[in-house]
């Protein structure tokens, strides 16, 4: 127990010393519990963004499929209109 031998140490030193040697310690402690919590946070927001480039995927093909089918519509149209011009 490191923490034990450094705590009896700065108790030789004054209750400054002890203060300051406890606080430091709980920040590393909680420093601890703080990064995996982000890691955690890190990890599911990588998984999220995969589905996202999935629809990106999904919504280029239905831009394609929709594009090969107005197109010739659009075609009829013009024909037609020039037909009733003429």
């Amino acid at each position: 127990m490191e923490a034990v031998e450094l705590l009896k140490l700065a108790a030789a030193n004054g209750i400054w010393a002890v203060l300051f040697v406890f606080l430091f310690l709980y920040q590393l402690k909680d420093g601890r519990t703080r990064e995996q919590s982000y890691r955690k946070t890190i990890d599911t927001l990588g998984a999220s963004l995969s589905v996202v480039g999935d629809i990106k995927e999904d919504v280029a093909e239905i831009k394609s499929m929709m594009n090969s089918a107005v197109v010739p519509v659009i075609k009829l149209k013009k024909e037609n209109a020039s037909e009733f011009e003429g």
